[in-house]
């Protein structure tokens, strides 16, 4: 339980990084044909400037009047077609390639969170650690990519943590029966699939378990394989205490034990499953996360077992969150995660890859952002819209682009350019199921026309200046006319 409501928060930088790794992978699998690639805030950021728009699409507003057409989406982020790029470079024409993982600062944050359980040491997290970063990547040339853990190989630290977890819930905790785990064995595979579209910007991934007895891929079925895991291990226990002599106390205690398991089993399902029925939104980022924590608290309390040490724990969990949306994912928890997801791409990348992403340009996003949309449609899943500036020096040569094109014309109508509004909007959708499996993980930056300006201007022209000195000359000649005319009929007169 202890990371549930951390899954959702990590949503905005974890799709980002996820496609980083992809890029790294690709271009690191054959780098002697790939060509660098540097991945920032720029080019996570980065929307290529478009052909110009004609004229009659553009929303054109002529002295503040309503702007003609809507606002016009002019250009998308293109970080797809490289990374799709890269991909193909480096798989060519072999299909698929393999590697392994290593990444020394990815290993620490996973060892230092796995020895701050009850349940491991320092030593045996290293040894877990190893276990879990020590599987293979296979990249194929449709930007597949599998990673595959053996879980046999973990059936020696699963014995002492199970020895160790039952001695802390008074299970054997003082050793009477001596177990000898020679004859048992974990059994079956772990494996992470990650599929990136191309087109759709998009990726996927689905983590499953299987065995010989089947495949298990929701929570349910994941939490069913575990359980059963450790209800064979108490059974291959009492079949040792049976060989030493032991078998009646074992038994009866090992029959409370199932009980207490099942019971905190139900109450874990319960509890993810009140999490996930969360749904919070709002247009205000850090008032719907303060929603949201107020939700995720309330759901707990929904299940209704508050003497549940595991209950307990989450509400302890809780406690420590972030009190903005800011400081959850910038935060030093935060930081150390991205800086060991950055570290394990970069490690993966050898030098052909620099992946300069930090909490530090996340929290600058995240400023710069206005507008907000933000969802979080289930207790593990979050979605957001938001706009940020657009870059001034590619305003200013849109600006520079429609004088040039359209200048001439506005000017024949008594029209000049004035100013030009630009933006850019992003989408992000990392939406999970249970933060087991997701098919919705999404980011594109588009670039939007607010409005193109033009003021109505007063002609001033040599032909009206003529006709006005046309027209005094006119005025002069009549009155010295009527003038001489009234002179001589006095004279007469």
């Amino acid at each position: 339980m202890k990371s549930l409501f951390k899954r959702a928060l990590a949503s905005a930088t974890g799709s980002v990084l996820l496609f980083s790794q992809l890029a790294a992978t690709a271009v690191n699998v054959n780098a002697a044909d790939a060509s660098d690639l540097t991945i920032d805030k720029a080019w996570v950021t980065e929307v290529p400037v478009d052909e110009l728009p004609t004229v009659d699409v553009l929303p054109i507003s002529i002295d503040g009047a309503p702007a003609t057409n809507e606002s016009l989406v002019w250009g998308e982020s293109n970080w797809n077609d490289k990374l799709d790029t890269a991909v193909g470079t480096a798989v060519g024409d072999k299909g698929s390639v393999t590697k392994d993982l290593a990444a020394t600062k990815l290993k620490d944050a996973i060892k230092k969170r796995l020895a701050a359980t009850r349940y491991f040491t320092d030593e045996q997290a290293q040894r877990a650690v190893d276990l879990l970063t020590n599987g293979k990547v296979t990249l194929n040339g449709n930007g597949k990519v599998t990673a595959t853990i053996d879980l046999s190989d973990a059936t020696e630290i699963f014995a002492e943590i199970a020895e160790a977890k039952w001695a802390a819930d008074g299970f054997n905790a003082a050793g009477d029966v001596t177990i000898d785990w020679s004859g048992f064995s974990l059994t079956g595979t772990a494996t992470l699939d990650v599929d990136f579209s191309k087109y759709d910007k998009t990726a996927s991934y689905k983590i499953t378990v299987a065995d010989d007895k089947g495949t298990y891929d929701t929570f349910e079925e994941i939490a069913g394989y575990v359980n059963d895991k450790f209800a064979e291990a108490l059974e291959y226990v009492v079949a040792q205490a049976k060989a030493q002599n032991d078998s009646p106390r074992l038994e009866a205690a090992a029959a409370d034990y199932a009980a207490k398991a099942a019971k905190s089993s139900e109450i874990i399902a319960k509890l993810a499953k009140a999490i996930d029925a969360v749904s919070v939104e709002g247009t205000d980022l850090e008032a719907t996360y303060a929603d949201y924590l107020a939700a995720v608290d309330a759901a707990i309390k929904s299940v209704n077992e508050p003497e549940s040490r595991i209950v307990q724990k989450a509400q302890a969990e809780l406690a420590k969150a972030p009190e903005t949306f800011t400081g959850a994912v910038t935060g030093e928890r935060a930081d150390k995660w991205i800086t060991a997801a950055v570290d394990a791409a970069n490690k993966f990348a050898d030098g052909k890859v620099t992946v300069d992403l930090s909490s530090a340009d996340v929290a600058a996003i995240l400023n710069e952002g206005y507008d907000y949309t933000v969802k979080f449609p289930n207790g593990y899943s979050f979605d957001a819209e938001f706009s940020i500036p657009d870059d001034e020096a590619v305003n200013a040569q849109l600006m520079s682009d429609l004088q040039a094109a359209y200048g001439a014309d506005w000017e024949a109508q008594n029209l000049v350019l004035d100013s030009v509004e630009t933006h850019k909007e992003v989408t992000v959708n990392a939406e999970t199921a249970m933060g087991l499996s997701s098919t919705n993980l999404f980011f594109d930056i588009v670039r939007v026309i607010d409005v193109v300006n033009l003021k109505t201007v007063v002609p001033t022209t040599s032909e009206s200046t003529t006709t006005s000195s046309e027209t005094t000359s006119s005025e002069t000649t009549s009155s010295e006319t009527t003038s001489s005319e009234t002179t001589s009929s006095e004279t007469t007169s």
